[in-house]
């Protein structure tokens, strides 16, 4: 997993479990990322803190949670964020839209509890307020902009490679239909 979506997927997983301190930076190095800056754990509390603020009793009561269901929907949500696997090409095909990121989760929602959802509108509220928060976060993170330029950069040049080999192999088929050698 590259650096980009680490520090999201991190600070979500981290939100979600409580997880201060050192133990975001040991879930970053779960993913394979290695940080030893301290504008980085910096930048991974705030995102912790503000994502675990989502699932506090106090903004779940503003988001009209009804109070006998708070404590469901917050066990919900961190069995949802901890059983399924978030992963930079579910940011990237969300294209950083918390809309469509909460989408993708809720059916990921709905497929493990088989279509039986109690609770169905208050999860997809705090599903699309958590999403929103965690792609804010992550736009906001110093280097998110070259970090993105880079990935595209990376993705056009396989683009293109893609089609020489392409054009080649067509070029060799209509000169072997040509010659007829098929």
């Amino acid at each position: 997993m590259d650096i980009l979506i680490g520090f999201a997927v991190a600070a979500l997983k981290a939100g979600v479990s409580g997880v201060v301190g050192n133990e975001i930076v040991q879930a970053l190095a779960d993913q394979g990322i290695d940080i030893g800056s301290d504008k980085l754990s910096q930048y991974l509390e705030k995102a912790q803190k503000e994502l675990s603020q989502v699932l506090s009793d106090k903004s779940l009561m503003k988001m009209n949670v009804p109070e006998d269901y708070i404590d469901y929907i917050k066990e919900e949500i961190k069995g949802l964020l901890r059983s399924i696997s978030i992963d930079e090409e579910l940011f990237r095909n969300c294209h950083y839209d918390a809309k469509s990121l909460a989408e993708v989760l809720y059916k990921k929602y709905k497929r493990q509890k088989k279509d039986f959802v109690e609770c169905e509108s208050e999860i997809q509220k705090i599903l699309y307020v958590m999403s929103g928060k965690a792609i804010s976060l992550e736009k906001e993170r110093e280097g998110f902009t070259e970090d993105s330029l880079v990935y595209l950069m990376k993705n056009e040049d396989k683009k293109m490679e893609i089609l020489h080999t392409l054009d080649k192999f067509m070029k060799t088929r209509i000169t072997d239909s040509e010659n007829g050698r098929e």
